[in-house]
């Protein structure tokens, strides 16, 4: 299963996240010439679409990760929130930067059990996916020294739907700056034990943002 054409039309400020219940919808058509292919749409409680996607189903096989020879740097992910990073405690996801070039970097990712999630059944892990998100976020502010957000992706394909994460995950996030506006980049996650590719990330934009504040907590 894949979600490709992943856009964000508008952001989605939640200044009463945690306080009170917020209501969304999501809308899904199917596309005619497409079999196995829907529409999704993000609305918010005025209406208004935040998010649009395309699903799709079907499987082929992962092409292989990148192997990768970048600077070690062994930095932990707690030097890095408040800072680089403004999530808070339940999505501090990334646990190790371990190497960081200019092509790219590596981490160790936590999921949402460490991070004291309540037990859910996800086809994929969502602190992982934000996890990824973050350290595009870190080496894009290597890169530009500037901070990014995502803001378009062509395609997250979940290989192993449902996997169990017991331990940290590796991720790799292999790309290049689109000039100073931003980055754009692949990036895996990996299970350590087993080499297998749980998910990939195709595509994933990041752009400067002079709104995106490097203190405070999302959660």
């Amino acid at each position: 299963m894949s979600l490709q054409k992943m856009r964000v039309r508008r952001g989605m400020p939640l200044p009463d996240y945690g306080t009170r219940p917020v209501r969304l919808r999501v809308r899904c058509e199917l596309v005619p010439d497409r079999p196995h292919t829907g529409k999704l749409a993000l609305y918010d409680a005025e209406g208004a679409v935040r998010f649009v996607a395309e699903a799709a189903a079907g499987r082929a096989q992962p092409a292989p990760y990148p192997l990768v020879n970048w600077p070690a740097t062994d930095r932990a992910g707690q030097e890095l929130y408040g800072h680089e990073l403004f999530h808070g405690p339940f999505f501090a996801a990334v646990q190790t930067v371990r190497q960081m070039g200019e092509t790219g970097a590596t981490a160790a990712l936590l999921g949402s059990h460490a991070l004291g999630w309540q037990a859910g059944s996800w086809r994929l892990d969502p602190a992982l996916i934000d996890g990824a998100l973050q350290l595009a976020r870190v080496w894009g502010y290597a890169s530009l020294h500037k901070p990014t957000l995502p803001t378009a992706c062509e395609r997250l394909t979940i290989w192993h739907p449902g996997f169990a994460v017991r331990g940290p995950l590796r991720c790799i996030v292999q790309g290049k700056p689109i000039g100073q506006a931003g980055t754009r980049c692949d990036l895996w996650l990996i299970d350590e034990d087993s080499c297998m590719t749980v998910a990939e990330i195709q595509g994933l934009e990041m752009y400067v943002s002079s709104e995106a504040p490097l203190g405070g907590s999302e959660n």
